[in-house]
């Protein structure tokens, strides 16, 4: 029997979120993450009496539980309720809230959750942080960890099922980079982001794994996709390499596209190769999709939804980290432009110059609205609107210079659930 398990559970009976559910709505969650576990070898496998766990979910913007952008709050509430038997001294869910601040916990509805369970919320930003060393390490060779972390006996991961357009899916190597401070260890790691990942997950390998495939998320993740509110699965395992190669096939996707499952098996941290993985549970082909993948670049640029944005890009010579930075923010303004109603009249024509030695015309319409993006497009800054970075940080100008006002949050909340 192989040594490497992965624990698959699905069921057909999970209600749908309901900001005000009971008990009995996670009932089925909390059925589904035990019998992963058991399948594992049991709590006592994972958690002594007396032990400080360190819950790592994936928290990242403010959009609602249905939007299946954030841990679901139903999975965090079971999840704390199981380890609790264990008798742990304390149990901590942390998250870095970068540039939102704590009104993301309220409006991805955990924060509430965490508490009802005996949990505690900490909000990394405000900690003490540690630069230790990554043993190996090809490319990070130091990670700024939170103290609270590092003071822990046990970390487990709690991602999201979701694509991602800079590494194709996001699972449980991708959710560990929110564990650094965002500016400048996260946004440095965009420039060259499937070796920092597994770079990071070298150092912290976390003992438990458990995605969250309620409602998983599809198409422009992590952030501007779509629901997939059907998927009623979660997945297990302590091996964070197996559980992405398993959740990749799941989604549909060869686990060799993807970049961060690729380099930790071939810097052997896990279990890639699925004829070395023994699947528990469910049978793997009642639960596989084929997801909708990202579309990298704003290139010609179009929605699968059919929402779109009038975009002409001018590219030079680029990373991926630029054009990723880009996608996602063309994305929040196209979503926000048609969600809040704005009338095309007054969408100004959106024009991009990025990388160097861009074919670039002397003169735009005057309609337009011209954003310069990235280091490299700096001889271009003249031109328009200019953002610096390497990729650069979201944009304050974007918004207000092409639909006349910000680009807020939540964004894909403002659809119709």
């Amino acid at each position: 029997m192989s040594e490497t398990i992965v624990s698959i559970e699905h069921r057909e009976d999970v209600p749908v979120y309901n900001k005000d559910y009971s008990t009995e709505n996670i009932s089925s969650i909390r059925e589904m993450i035990e019998k992963s576990i058991n399948n594992l070898g049991g709590l006592s496998h994972f958690v002594r009496s007396g032990d400080t766990i360190f819950i790592k979910p994936n928290v990242v913007v403010p959009e609602p539980p249905w939007t299946g952008v954030n841990t679901d709050p139903r999975v965090l509430e079971a999840l704390i309720g199981i380890l609790q038997d264990a008798g742990p001294k304390k149990i901590i869910v942390g998250e870095h809230v970068r540039w939102h601040g704590p009104r993301v916990l309220q409006v991805a509805e955990v924060y509430e959750a965490v508490k009802r369970a005996g949990g505690e919320w900490v909000i990394l930003d405000d900690q003490v942080h540690v630069n230790v060393p990554i043993p190996g390490g090809e490319y990070e060779k130091t990670a700024n960890l939170p103290k609270t972390y590092l003071d822990c006996d046990l970390l487990v991961n709690v991602p999201k099922l979701k694509t991602h357009l800079d590494t194709l899916v996001t699972v449980c190597l991708k959710n560990l980079m929110g564990m650094v401070p965002s500016d400048p260890d996260c946004l440095e790691m965009h420039g060259h982001l499937p070796q920092s990942i597994t770079d990071l997950y070298r150092l912290l390998k976390p003992g438990l794994n458990i995605v969250d495939g309620i409602i998983a998320h599809e198409g422009q993740g992590p952030l501007f996709g779509n629901p997939v509110p059907d998927m009623n699965t979660i997945l297990a395992g302590e091996d964070g390499v197996a559980v992405d190669a398993v959740a990749s096939e799941i989604m549909g996707i060869n686990l060799i596209e993807v970049a961060t499952t690729r380099m930790a098996m071939i810097e052997e941290l896990g279990t890639g190769d699925l004829r070395d993985i023994e699947l528990t549970g469910t049978d793997i082909g009642k639960v596989k999709r084929t997801f909708l993948t990202p579309i990298v670049n704003a290139m010609g640029y179009m929605r699968y939804d059919g929402i779109n944005y009038p975009v002409k890009m001018y590219v030079g010579e680029t990373c991926p980290g630029c054009h990723g930075a880009i996608r996602e923010q063309v994305d929040q303004l196209s979503l926000l432009a048609h969600f809040e109603g704005i009338p095309l009249e007054k969408r100004k024509y959106l024009i991009i110059i990025v990388g160097r030695n861009a074919m670039v015309p002397d003169e735009f319409p005057e309609d337009s609205f011209v954003w310069v993006v990235g280091d490299c497009a700096s001889a271009y800054q003249e031109k328009g609107c200019y953002d610096r970075g390497c990729p650069p940080p979201p944009s304050r100008k974007l918004g207000p210079g092409c639909i006349g006002m910000d680009l807020t949050w939540p964004v894909m909340g403002k659809g119709k659930k």
